[in-house]
């Protein structure tokens, strides 16, 4: 997506949050069968710009990723889960995984049995680990240059989201409480609050 403004609608999904297209172009007579569908179609517009494009003197909604500050990018390489199969399907497991077309299909199987119950574990092929996981030292450092670049554009957050991205894996959980301490810190100062 390129930086500047992109027109896109938010659609209240049940009251459980947004789903967010971009581009959209809606018909909105009375027959238009998306605004039947989605009746709470807004349009709104919104910039995604780097802190040092964000227009000067405004107030802006900070939306800031913890794994900005640390990543762990092989999250594949961290994901699994059960399949519960049946004493039929254990018991040919040893000609499932004969198959040839297995090995290209980057999924691996590990079959186990738990108290009388049969399972498959199903998870991607492991890869090489990439992360970028620093020093606490450099997190304070990245998070100073973050506030420092809002105070010299003189930007002030209406309201700040912050997202711990530890449930996909992406940020450590390790990382994430010590991160977020400092965020809040550093942007309380900021504010005044």
């Amino acid at each position: 997506m390129k930086v500047g403004e992109v027109a896109s609608r938010s659609i209240k999904h049940f009251w459980y949050g947004k789903i967010l297209k971009h581009n959209v172009i809606i018909n909105s007579g009375p027959d238009s069968i998306a605004l039947k569908a989605c009746p709470d179609f807004t349009r709104f517009n919104y910039f995604r710009l780097p802190v040092d494009k964000v227009p000067r003197n405004r107030k802006v909604i900070l939306d800031i990723d913890l794994d900005f500050f640390a990543c762990r990018d092989s999250i594949r390489n961290h994901m699994s889960y059960d399949l519960e199969v049946t004493k039929d399907q254990f018991a040919a497991k040893d000609g499932f995984l004969r198959d040839q077309t297995l090995r290209f299909s980057g999924v691996a199987f590990d079959f186990t049995e738990k108290d009388g119950r049969y399972f498959v574990q199903v998870s991607p092929k492991k890869g090489k680990d990439v992360s970028h996981l620093p020093s606490r030292q450099e997190i304070v450092t990245e998070i100073g240059a973050l506030v420092r670049a809002l105070v010299a554009r003189k930007v002030k957050p209406a309201a700040v989201t912050i997202c711990r991205s530890c449930v996909s894996g992406y940020c450590p959980r390790e990382y994430a409480g010590f991160i977020e301490e400092e965020l809040k810190r550093a942007l309380a100062e900021l504010t005044g609050k």
